[in-house]
């Protein structure tokens, strides 16, 4: 920190540290005090020019491929998900008029809204135990939230089990399941159990055998008087799911699976790297890999597929660092290279899907930013689902990386029906660019290119998709920003610093220009991608305006000469 006293002149220029503009020398300080301070201002000049300067290193070189006999993972459509407590009941944030948040959501649909977090048990259907109500009314404003989303969202319902009993536990889903109806996945039943010994929700010595009896009375309640399961429905319906643990380890869902195959249909765990109260939880941290994440989520994939479970398992509470999250780190732009890795991490080891927890209030690692009812911001982790919902559908593979040097660089593909493969590369590297070079298979010879980027891993703002940011009222403006072509089948292409790409494969359209008679003789242009509208200008170089998205065109001409172009949607 510099001293106050040479903070004070404002008009301090160091080449003229000489003259009499130095105020530093005419203070009345003794001159060994003067010395100190000039040096403690040079270093702080230094470390202030390394910091705004940091000197960029020479760019690494990566090879990416990947195996062409490894089926890889199905993406499940509905991967992307979001997770509120049922706190947010109570602020009026979900209503059919909060129309900024529905157009959040509907930037990563489709999508499953999960309502759970601790406050599942900490309010309860009817007010027991004292408890804040979970009332009809607010269920009714929900639904109606639910109602105004994209028809291909869902939602995963939250039962207290802290204090219920099954007659109160069948009359809230069963409202629940009236007022949602196909917009209702399921429900789960309590939150985070295996943490109850814990919290004082239950007894220190409470264990896996116990929650079980009392998990089997509330879910024996609701699946005989609740219309519509699934599970006596031929597949049709709402489902059950659970244990909703909070340590991925698998305590108590691995044997969950193993006690309740006939019953559950998805089983579910949670995730934070670690708490975001310790000064040990940083940006460094959350950006390295975590090793016991893939075998962590292996397992309990394949628990689920063991248990022949319809929906799998799913990690429906998930966020950086838990307490609320770090500050500059789970409200900061790095966070957002943090979720592309940690979903494809969940996709290559069998997970059906994510929830990023948007907080019992506006919490730090929120995908959304809101006061209340107000959306203030789409925040970094919300830009990082963003691009995995771009993804096209297909197969989650991993990558095969050849590095120069090691750095902290990931990269994804997902395989497509046509043998076609997309491609994120991840740099998280502050200093160092990746000159990559990538085949996206034998077929594909250009592809479009789309940046996630920002300013600094702590940035807190000004951090865009597509060159362009998400709004606060929920729209997003982009496209592609560039096309490159294949040489060879290698693509080659330069990854800037903290940056995420992502690559799609791109079919060239053929471009027909042709006279038909049944037209009036008129001139008409047809191509073959529907990914490609036409442009047309009255000079060959512009300005080029839209015509069409629609082939074929037939082309009215009123000037001389007309030109016409094909560009990517």
């Amino acid at each position: 920190m510099l001293d106050e006293d040479v903070v004070a002149h404002k008009n301090f220029d160091l080449r003229k540290a000489g003259s009499s503009q130095l105020s530093l020398w005419s203070s009345g300080i003794p001159r060994h005090r003067r010395l100190i301070k000039l040096c403690l201002l040079l270093v702080s000049i230094l470390l202030l020019r390394n910091v705004m300067f940091a000197e960029s290193l020479p760019p690494i070189s990566a090879t990416i491929s990947f195996s062409p006999t490894n089926a890889g993972r199905i993406i499940n459509p509905a991967f992307c998900g979001l997770s509120y407590g049922k706190f947010m009941f109570t602020n009026n944030l979900f209503t059919a008029t909060n129309t900024p948040l529905l157009n959040m959501f509907s930037q990563i649909s489709p999508g499953l809204l999960r309502i759970g977090g601790n406050s599942t048990d900490k309010t309860c259907w009817g007010g027991l135990s004292n408890l804040p109500a979970v009332t009809a009314s607010q269920i009714d404003a929900f639904a109606g939230f639910v109602h105004a989303l994209p028809r291909n969202w869902h939602v995963l319902y939250g039962i207290n089990m802290s204090v219920n009993v099954p007659t109160n536990a069948t009359a809230e889903a069963s409202y629940v399941a009236n007022a949602l109806g196909s917009r209702l996945l399921g429900f789960e039943i309590g939150n985070e159990c295996d943490l109850y010994h814990l919290n004082g929700i239950r007894p220190t010595n409470y264990d896996y055998a116990q929650f079980l009896v009392q998990w089997q009375a509330l879910a024996s309640a609701i699946t005989n008087a609740v219309p519509g399961w699934a599970r006596t429905n031929s597949g049709i319906g709402w489902a059950l799911t659970g244990p909703v643990d909070y340590l991925d380890s698998g305590d108590y869902a691995l044997p969950f699976a193993q006690d309740e195959p006939r019953v559950i249909s998805m089983l579910t765990t949670h995730y934070y790297l670690a708490d975001g109260l310790s000064s040990k939880s940083t940006m460094a941290l959350l950006l390295q890999s975590d090793t016991n994440l893939p075998r962590a989520v292996s397992n309990l994939a394949a628990a689920a597929e063991a248990a022949r479970l319809p929906l799998g398992y799913r990690c429906d509470e998930c966020g950086s660092y838990a307490n609320g999250g770090s500050p500059k780190i789970s409200d900061a732009y790095g966070s957002a290279l943090w979720a592309v890795d940690f979903m494809f991490t969940q996709a290559l080891n069998g997970s059906q899907g994510v929830n990023f927890n948007g907080g019992e209030d506006d919490l730090l690692y929120s995908p959304i930013g809101y006061n209340e009812s107000n959306v203030l911001q789409a925040r970094p982790e919300l830009y990082g689902i963003k691009l995995f919902s771009l993804l096209p559908q297909g197969s989650a593979i991993p990558a095969l990386i050849s590095l120069d040097t090691n750095i902290n660089f990931t990269a994804y593909g997902v395989r497509q029906a046509d043998g076609g493969i997309s491609a994120v590369l991840n740099n998280k590297e502050t200093n160092i660019s990746v000159k990559a070079t990538i085949n996206l298979g034998p077929n594909v010879t250009a592809a479009t290119v789309l940046e996630l980027t920002g300013p600094a891993l702590n940035s807190t703002n000004g951090y865009t998709i597509g060159g362009a940011q998400i709004n606060a009222d929920g729209s997003w403006i982009a496209s592609p920003q560039s096309i490159i072509i294949a040489t060879n089948n290698q693509f080659a292409l330069t990854l800037p610093t903290i940056t995420a790409i992502l690559l799609r494969p791109l079919q060239i359209p053929q471009l027909t220009f042709s006279r038909q008679e049944q037209n009036g003789g008129r001139f008409v242009l047809s191509w073959t991608n529907a990914g490609f509208s036409v442009q047309a200008a009255t000079d060959p170089c512009g300005p080029f305006t839209n015509v069409t998205d629609a082939s074929p065109y037939v082309v009215t001409t009123t000037n001389s000469h007309s030109f016409y172009r094909l560009r990517v949607n």
